[in-house]
């Protein structure tokens, strides 16, 4: 069987965001619990599809989308992904229960208004953006991908990021 090279791209993209998420814990239980910080953690998380659709997705990446597959059926739990045809652009949303697992230290990372907290990171890696977000208990990143990135093109500030006001939507969506 032959695979076809955008899947092998969206599959790539995927497993790598996995790895860039390793961090999140994953969690199935049903009651909350609280931690250290007196932050309430949930312990069931919502089905990611239900917090970025396919609707949204194409609305953000410009196009008609497909629904990509998870790399692991626990991904399928805590990840949804979307691509545009030839795998060009990409949209990635995981989730987790681990409000250690915000980027608020991280070199390059502006704090932006989305959720309870929020982060952004454009360009790192080149063509990406990221932004992860805490609201009731739950951490949500997601991240946002071109394939094609045009030579010199200049990261994006996370005020004017058309991800930033996804991840608000999102957010409302907790």
């Amino acid at each position: 069987m032959r695979v076809r090279p955008h899947r092998r791209a969206v599959a790539a993209f995927v497993v790598a965001i996995a790895v860039v998420a390793a961090g999140c814990n994953k969690s199935n239980g049903n009651d909350q619990v609280a931690v250290a910080t007196s932050t309430t953690v949930r312990e069931k998380l919502p089905a990611p599809c239900s917090l970025v659709t396919a609707a949204d997705a194409q609305e953000f990446l410009g196009g008609p989308v497909m629904q990509q597959p998870p790399p692991t059926a626990d991904d399928a739990k805590v990840t949804c992904a979307y691509a545009t045809a030839g795998a060009a652009k990409l949209l990635l949303l995981r989730e987790t229960n681990n409000v250690q697992a915000l980027p608020s230290n991280d070199p390059g990372v502006e704090s932006v208004d989305v959720g309870e907290e929020g982060y952004f990171d454009s360009g790192n890696p080149p063509g990406t953006e990221t932004l992860s977000f805490r609201r009731r208990g739950v951490v949500v990143s997601i991240l946002s991908s071109r394939l094609r990135v045009p030579l010199g093109s200049a990261p994006t500030s996370g005020s004017d990021s058309p991800l930033v006001a996804l991840g608000r939507r999102v957010a409302s969506r907790l």
